[in-house]
Order: structure tokens, then C-alpha cells, then sequence
């Protein structure tokens, strides 16, 4: 991308579409919101400059906090992303009755 904010808005839109993608497989995410998932340069480009039409969305003490504990957000976010996914896609696999079938247990 020619510059940063258009990377940052494609990575955000990267970033919606896997959590729609998630939701459509039963994904409980409504916590996370896809721009909690940017490093904290692109966040901070689109969102904590002051000027873009992304930053409006918030308020100025969501923005404030924000600044202050991205980087918590943000873990928080991929770990409730990655639990999810692991629910969908691993645990999803095994019932009690397959359980019961492995050796040793």
C-alpha cells in the first residue's frame, strides 16, 4: 500500500472479515472489535490522529483509555480470538462418546 493509513485500512478490513467469518460459524466475539486486533501503529494511524472519520466513532475518553491500554486490548482480543477458534474448530471435534474411545481414559 502506498501509504500508512491505506495499509491500516486494509488490514482493518482483513481483520472485519475474518470476524464475520468467525460469527458465521458460531464464534462468540462480540467483545472483540476487528480495529482491537491492529498493531498499535496502524490503530494509532487511523484512530488516534484526530482527523479521521474512524476516530469520530469514539469518544474522547474511549480514545483516552484506549491510548493508555492498547496493548491490553489488544492481547485480550486475540486471546478471546484464539480461544474461540480453538472451541470452533478443535474442541468441536470431540464428544464423550469419542472420548471414551481413546486409550487409557
Amino acid at each position: 500500500p502506498p501509504s500508512r493509513k491505506e495499509e491500516a485500512q486494509q488490514t482493518l478490513n482483513y481483520y472485519r472479515e475474518v470476524c464475520n467469518s468467525l460469527k458465521l460459524y458460531g464464534a462468540l466475539i462480540s467483545l472483540v472489535r476487528p480495529e482491537y486486533m491492529l498493531p498499535f501503529h496502524l490503530f494509532e494511524k487511523l484512530y488516534l490522529d484526530g482527523k479521521s472519520a474512524e476516530a469520530a466513532s469514539y469518544s474522547t475518553e474511549t480514545l483516552e483509555f484506549l491510548e493508555n491500554h492498547f496493548q491490553l486490548v489488544h492481547e485480550a482480543s486475540w486471546l478471546i480470538i484464539l480461544y474461540q477458534v480453538l472451541k470452533l474448530f478443535v474442541l468441536s471435534r470431540f464428544t464423550p462418546k469419542n472420548i471414551k474411545t481413546f486409550a487409557g481414559i
